[in-house]
């Protein structure tokens, strides 16, 4: 197949689902720099700056730029290889519910057939011919969104009420 729309059309069903995932991934982590400010602002507004509360911020920081790197990169698939995007996943399963869902989706793609193909220059070569072909974002992950937004202002409220 030398055609590169033709090409394009075929990678298309396995293409939407990722840039999907990280549409998701930037917005889980602005919401994880939103529950990282939460965690400063609870810790400032009880003067408890402890060991543990810098330990939350931190790690919940490190993670929303990860998830938003990551996932704006995915989102635009400029990435060369899936293997961030797998270790950002499995990082995340043990995050219930929403890493656990986010990330067990996103890994459930990259396993279908095609979805490995999506990575590299030859790939990307095709995407750059056929910009016209780019799939437009779906009302999918928006629930998913909503969800995401909710849980995690939720658990940002009680992470404020505990620290």
């Amino acid at each position: 197949m030398s055609d590169p729309a033709a090409q394009r059309r075929a990678q298309l069903p396995a293409e939407t689902p990722l840039r999907e995932g990280g549409r998701l991934f930037v917005g889980l982590g602005i919401l994880e720099c939103i529950a990282a400010f939460g965690l400063a602002a609870a810790a400032l507004a009880r003067d408890e700056w402890t060991t543990q509360a810098i330990a939350a911020m931190a790690v919940v920081g490190v993670f929303a730029v990860l998830h938003i790197a990551v996932g704006s990169r995915l989102a635009a698939m400029r990435l060369s290889h899936p293997w961030p995007v797998i270790a950002l996943s499995i990082l995340g399963l043990p995050s219930y519910p929403f890493g656990s869902v986010l990330g067990g989706w996103i890994l459930w793609h990259l396993r279908a057939d095609g979805s490995r193909a999506l990575f590299g220059p030859g790939p990307a070569a095709v995407r750059a011919a056929t910009p016209e072909l780019d799939p437009v974002p779906g009302n999918g992950p928006v629930v998913l969104g909503v969800m995401l937004v909710a849980g995690t202002a939720a658990v940002a409220l009680l992470a404020a009420m505990v620290v």
